[in-house]
């Protein structure tokens, strides 16, 4: 996952500089908006999580489940701060490519990752966020026509 991250980063510069994208105007705008405030997202999430936020599957016994802050909505607000990372952050430059490739690859690991990380953290955060959507908070996923998690 640091890998592919990391490759992300550097293909949102190669990408525009080698094919000599032109800043694409509004929706470049957009996009620094929208991948701000991923940044601001991703903060709130880690913030809310503190000591216990990593970039491991960590199950810890008797730990309860994390359930404040952007938690109260979603059962992943960082995760949903990378996807919009990954596919507005390239657009800020006009690198399509790298948001197109790097996201539908992003989505092939965060299959896996969630799957991984739901079944780790065990019954008692099944419980906890049993009615919670994964991305979506309440009503937001029913407006937009897709199916719950």
């Amino acid at each position: 996952m640091v890998l592919f991250h990391t490759a992300f980063l550097v293909a949102c510069a190669v990408e525009p500089l080698a094919l000599h994208r032109p800043f694409p105007g509004l929706l470049g705008y957009v996009s620094f908006g929208v991948a701000l405030a991923s940044q601001l997202l991703r903060y709130w999430a880690i913030s809310t999580l503190g000591e216990r936020w990593n970039t491991r599957i960590i199950f810890v016994p008797g730990a309860t489940p994390v359930t404040g802050g952007p938690y109260r909505f979603i059962r992943h607000p960082n995760y949903v701060a990378v996807i919009l990372e990954f596919v507005f952050l390239p657009l800020i430059h006009g690198g399509y490519l790298t948001a197109l490739v790097f996201s539908l690859g992003n989505a092939a690991l965060l299959y896996v990752r969630i799957r991984a990380e739901e079944q780790a953290l065990g019954a008692e955060y099944q419980q906890a966020f049993a009615g919670r959507p994964r991305f979506l908070p309440k009503g937001a996923s029913e407006s937009t026509g897709l199916p719950p998690p």
